[in-house]
């Protein structure tokens, strides 16, 4: 049983492993979030590219890595109907054009409104693959409404918005504009998935991510050392 969960959702159980593992390895070494986070000065001017990976796969609690991969594995089934392939290209597409997504917006904060206190936030996390996921699958339902705890029914389109609500409600130092480019990228995904994800474009993508990531490294501004 086990073995053919993991031949029918082999995506899902990777990440929810490789977060499992990442949150581990962080506690085990005591490291602060600023070590593996997303922020705008370590990329933008450091040329910490390969922050939007480990900040995707990182935590800042156990009871977050554990509602993240509860809400994941929930979501398990667009995996086996959009095949693992597709399932993992948005997921690799949203997480790193979300980040994207988020540090134009800190730079368009910082340019017009001198907003200086966003140099200081450091994003981690799998929320913003999981918004864009969600609005995909919403996308897809074959319902009219969705019944929420019971009591609540709204069309599938406004699941995003109102998760994300709750999320700020619920967790007021969650990062709206974090969720916010992950529900962006999950309309743009579903508008454009024939040029964004089907071939040959996928390959592009995938090339054009990895040559982004490796070069802007290669040419940071300081080399960072992560010791073991």
């Amino acid at each position: 049983m086990w073995f053919n969960d993991l031949s029918t959702f082999p995506v899902t159980y990777s990440v929810i492993l490789l977060c499992v593992i990442t949150w581990l390895l962080i506690t085990y070494q005591g490291w602060s979030y600023d070590i593996v986070g997303c922020n705008y000065d370590r990329v933008v001017i450091y040329k910490e590219t390969w922050r939007w990976i480990t900040s995707t796969l990182s935590h800042v609690s156990f009871l977050h890595l554990v509602l993240n991969m509860y809400s994941l594995w929930n979501m398990r089934w667009m995996e086996q109907a959009f095949t693992s392939f597709v399932y993992f290209m948005w997921s690799i597409l949203i997480a790193f054009l979300s980040t994207f997504v988020t540090l134009c917006i800190y730079y368009l904060q910082l340019l017009f409104f001198q907003r200086e206190q966003v140099r200081y936030i450091y994003m981690v996390g799998y929320s913003a693959v999981l918004f864009g996921l969600l609005v995909i699958a919403s996308r897809h339902m074959k319902v009219s409404n969705v019944v929420l705890f019971g009591i609540f029914e709204i069309p599938p389109s406004w699941l995003p918005f109102v998760s994300m609500g709750l999320v700020t409600l619920l967790v007021p130092e969650a990062s709206v504009v974090g969720h916010s480019s992950g529900i962006f990228l999950g309309f743009l995904i579903d508008w454009n998935d024939d040029y964004l994800v089907q071939s040959p474009w996928c390959w592009i993508w995938l090339l054009g991510i990895a040559t982004i990531t490796t070069i802007a490294f290669a040419f940071r501004t300081t080399p960072t050392f992560i010791s073991f």
